[in-house]
């Protein structure tokens, strides 16, 4: 969206979104108690978008196809990540859920999930389906929690999940399903077994989602990866690199490059 918006003022911009609202990763960011300014610059953005005029035009509700991209020097992808899958024996036998898909819809996700993943949005998505009601498990295979988060911060989501009487366990070795009953083995704890378990929701680690090939295979132009589509990162890192890519010269990415290398985060001009 800052792309778009800051683009659309000087080169006409077509903004694809396969959703049919706009948001993106910014919707599920404002969603968990506390985040209300993530949703104030969302909405900011979107007013952006409303008054960009019609040097931007917005298509919602489908994927981009080739004709999208006739006429045009650049392909800017910014169709962010998914959670990376992982092998769980007996996964099978329940529902297993995006953490985003978890978030927008808590209802999918039951009384009792297990979020797999404790970064920084795995414990902001455990802590925000707590905050709706559920009695949330939230595993960790590394010793802390939300550990790319600064320790002020770390600190202030462990009280708040403690106050969500989320159960957080850490140092997880593996884990196991037996229809809703789950097992995990935990370091110097062995194993511990929890009941009418309702789904998993998968929050560890992020996987860029690709273009699809059709889509550029007879594009001439630059492709420009940006966010976590180029890299993971946070949500604001994301809104700088948009800001730094016009600012730098778009204009000069317009001609085609004949190596066609998607440009990531260090890359971006």
């Amino acid at each position: 969206l800052r792309l778009a918006v800051t683009g659309a003022a000087t080169i006409p911009v077509r903004l694809i979104e396969r959703r049919l609202v706009l948001g993106g990763q910014l919707d599920i960011a404002g969603m968990p108690p506390g985040k209300e300014p993530i949703d104030w610059y969302r909405r900011w953005l979107l007013d952006r978008v409303k008054a960009a005029g019609v040097g931007l035009e917005v298509v919602l509700g489908r994927d981009a196809c080739p004709a999208d991209l006739r006429g045009a020097g650049v392909l800017v992808w910014a169709a962010g990540s998914r959670p990376t899958h992982r092998e769980i024996d007996g996964a099978d036998q329940l529902p297993v859920l995006a953490l985003d898909d978890a978030m927008r819809q808590p209802s999918l996700a039951g009384e009792r999930p297990v979020v797999l993943g404790a970064g920084a949005g795995g414990a902001e998505g455990a802590h925000h389906l707590a905050h709706t009601g559920a009695r949330v498990i939230l595993v960790e295979s590394k010793r802390t929690i939300a550990r790319d988060l600064i320790p002020p911060l770390r600190y202030y989501l462990g009280q708040e999940l403690e106050r969500e009487a989320v159960e957080v366990f850490t140092s997880v070795a593996s884990i196991r399903l037996q229809g809703d009953r789950l097992f995990l083995e935990v370091r110097k704890r062995g194993t511990l077994e929890f009941a009418g378990v309702t789904a998993l929701v998968l929050a560890a680690g992020r996987t860029p989602v690709p273009i699809p090939e059709p889509l550029t295979e007879r594009f001439a132009g630059v492709v420009i990866r940006i966010g976590d589509a180029g890299r993971s990162g946070s949500i604001f890192e994301a809104a700088t690199d948009a800001a730094r890519l016009f600012r730098g010269g778009v204009s000069d990415a317009q001609s085609p490059d004949p190596d066609r290398r998607p440009v990531g985060r260090d890359g971006a001009r």
